[in-house]
């Protein structure tokens, strides 16, 4: 709204209220488009105006119908049937790829059809039923209810065929306003009526439509139009001497609202100026007045309102019909016959509108491209029925503030029955534009390929399943750090799919070599008591491997116990192993006494899954690569101590009051055998000196007694 005008200043104060007033004209936000002329061929007058996208379709006085598919800018005129009278309107609509055009001027026909065949409009037919003009008619889809001579009648057929419908006992002409998938609504001039189009059931819902309005001898006269509005009943009333009221219904009708923010107010005092036209589009309603001093406002909550008028002269303000393409709007009233704009833009750089509401792009972009790398989706995400899916149809999601926080793409359950969405491809390499994601759940899909390292930069807890679940999907290793020890079992075995396994990051941790029951010397040929032991830890630092990890051991010298060439005999075979799982192998090994002293004796542990190691794994599906870790390896040398003892629990090579230390926690914290803690199991192993198995108080005194007899 703007200042019309300015009188005279005479006091400080008035110089104070026009400061303020300034202020506030220069703070409220004001479009930035106009209004401007659409030039039609021939300076024809449009009666009729449709909008398809971007695209228009008008019908003017002479009956002559043009078409822009540039928003007005272009104009190419459509061919008639000859008998169709080069004056007059009743009836212009589009159905699908049909228009509709109705003449009550004479003669025996009345009404036509033509059809789009993707190539051209065909020509125009004349429908079966002239008997009877169409009136008008309202359509959901392509089911169409129209008003004919014999009444109210219903159409599957694109007007084919009609089925008559029993209507309200209703004297007086009827006017057939709005039908969605539930309703349609018909008055009789402010008498309104809801037909349930599954019960057939009529219901009166005037309610208080036409006790609200100015007083005598003012009276309401008719229902302008009806729209639906951000799940609202929109609804326009006129009165008598041109004032109007607007109402609105959040139950279908069964209650109304007035609105009274509506800042177009009447010369009489008494109310507003009736609005004979009402658009939406992109979550604005669009409202025209018919006057000549007001033109058209929007509003987003049918609180506040912005004049959009700019570019219209007083002779041009009047609105009789609102057109909305997918990026103008159109206005026809007024003096000058066709006036186009720019919608109102509703979001933020960087958003993009969906039905009335703001959603992030770059959230969407994510989305799509799961969508796209899914052929093979299930079509019950498919919500409309259009058959496609669609950005907000993907999974279950919540957005806060246009941000996307909630995506949930595990099955859907009906009745017991699981849906498996069949979601595939590679993970989006963008994925990290979720940055306010907090619930992200693709269980059991077909996703497959490399989950990119970018997820970390998601801040999600990804060790809670109710908030990050990849589990049952088809991906490969190696996966991210972050979500590696909490991606679950995979079905990409037997895929042939990945190169590496779920067991790439098992490895050997520790290793070391000891003498039980002999003089802890390297010397086979003189101590025939001894038992040598080869003590290793293996960790799983990566995800849950079920692929039969193993531990190989290989020594570079003939004369142990472990072969010199890698093969799977001197393997010890697990059958998986769970993330940040460690497993403990106590091995007991033999060298030859014929090896010459001060020979050195490499023994080497690495981690293998089944198969890895067989020529021709490559071409084997169930067949991966080895991990990815590195081998260990620990050297003996004859004649010398091994490199450990019973009695090190801390494996610094002396036996000291900090191994009793370490004992002694040991017994604190219950952990009194490697069996039920691997982890730790070589420094428990190394602590049980008795070898009873058990950590105790018995423990504690030998190792005393070690100490002080060294």
């Amino acid at each position: 709204m703007g200042v019309n005008s300015i009188g005279y200043i005479h006091s400080g104060g008035d110089i104070r209220n026009l400061i303020i007033l300034l202020l506030l004209s220069l703070s409220y936000s004001q479009p930035d488009t106009e209004w401007t002329q659409v030039n039609i061929p021939s300076n024809q007058n449009i009666v009729k105006l449709i909008s398809d996208g971007n695209g228009l379709y008008g019908a003017t006085s002479t009956a002559s119908i043009y078409f822009s598919s540039d928003n007005g800018l272009n104009w190419e005129s459509l061919p008639l049937h000859p008998d169709i009278f080069p004056y007059g309107v009743d009836l212009f609509d589009k159905v699908g790829d049909y228009l509709f055009f109705s003449q009550n001027i004479g003669g025996s026909t009345y009404n036509y059809r033509t059809y789009y065949n993707g190539a051209n409009w065909e020509d125009w037919e004349i429908l079966p039923y002239d008997e009877s003009i169409i009136y008008e008619f309202v359509h959901y889809d392509n089911t169409i209810y129209a008003l004919l001579n014999q009444g109210i009648s219903v159409s599957s057929d694109y007007g084919t065929s009609w089925e008559l419908i029993d209507t309200p006992s209703i004297t007086g002409y009827i006017h057939l306003q709005y039908v969605d998938d539930q309703y349609l609504y018909i008055n009789h001039g402010c008498i309104l009526y809801r037909y349930n189009i599954e019960t057939f059931e009529w219901v009166d819902i005037t309610g208080i439509l036409d006790d609200i309005g100015p007083p005598e001898p003012y009276s309401c006269t008719s229902i302008h139009q009806i729209e639906k509005f951000n799940d609202k009943l929109l609804i326009s009333m006129y009165w008598y001497g041109g004032v109007g009221t607007l109402f609105y219904s959040q139950n279908n009708g069964d209650s109304w609202d007035i609105i009274n923010s509506f800042p177009s107010l009447s010369n009489s005092g008494y109310g507003t100026n009736n609005v004979p036209a009402v658009a939406t589009k992109n979550g604005i309603l669009y409202a025209g007045t018919a006057t000549s001093e007001d033109g058209i406002y929007y509003t987003q909550n049918l609180i506040d309102w912005t004049d959009y008028s700019v570019g219209l002269s007083n002779y041009n303000l009047s609105v009789s019909e609102l057109t909305v393409t997918e990026e103008n709007i159109y206005k026809l009233g007024g003096s000058v016959n066709l006036f186009q704009n720019e919608l109102i833009d509703v979001c933020d750089e960087g958003y993009t509108e969906i039905d009335g509401e703001c959603y992030y792009q770059s959230d969407l972009d994510v989305l799509n491209i799961f969508i796209d790398n899914s052929p093979d989706i299930n079509p019950i995400l498919d919500t409309n029925n259009n058959g496609n899916i669609e950005s907000l149809e993907f999974c279950n999601q919540i957005w806060t503030n246009g941000r996307l926080i909630l995506l949930d793409c595990g099955p859907i359950i009906i009745e017991e029955n699981y849906n498996w969405l069949e979601i595939s491809g590679e993970v989006p390499s963008n994925i990290e534009n979720w940055s306010e994601i907090e619930i992200l759940i693709m269980s059991y899909n077909n996703l497959s390929g490399l989950v990119p390292d970018n997820i970390c930069e998601l801040n999600l807890n990804f060790n809670d399943p109710n908030i990050f679940s990849f589990y049952g999907n088809d991906l490969c290793p190696p996966y991210p750090e972050c979500i590696e020890d909490y991606i679950g079992t995979q079905s990409n075995w037997g895929s042939g799919s990945c190169e590496l396994s779920n067991c790439y990051d098992v490895g050997v941790t520790q290793i070391t070599a000891l003498e039980l029951y002999g003089d802890d010397l390297i010397n086979p040929y003189d101590d025939l008591d001894g038992s040598a032991h080869l003590l290793i830890t293996m960790h799983n630092d990566g995800p849950h491997c079920s692929q039969y990890p193993g531990l190989m051991i290989t020594a570079d010298i003939d004369g142990t116990s472990f072969p010199t060439e890698e093969n799977e005999s001197s393997v010890n075979w697990w059958y998986a192993m769970f993330a940040d799982d460690t497993y403990f192998s106590d091995i007991t090994f033999e060298i030859s006494p014929y090896i010459p002293p001060g020979t050195e004796i490499t023994l080497t542990a690495e981690s293998v899954i089944m198969g890895c190691l067989v020529e021709g794994c490559s071409e084997d599906p169930y067949c991966h690569d080895c991990p990815l870790t590195d081998p260990v390896s620990i050297t003996l040398t004859i004649g010398d101590f091994f490199p450990s003892q019973i009695g090190d629990a801390n494996t610094d090579n002396d036996i000291n009051i900090l191994d009793v230390v370490l004992v002694i926690s040991f017994i604190l914290n219950d952990t009194s055998t490697y069996y039920y803690d691997e982890a730790n199991a070589m420094q428990i192993y190394l602590s049980n000196i008795n070898q009873d198995n058990n950590i105790d108080v018995l423990d504690v005194v030998m190792l005393v007694d070690i100490i002080l007899n060294a």
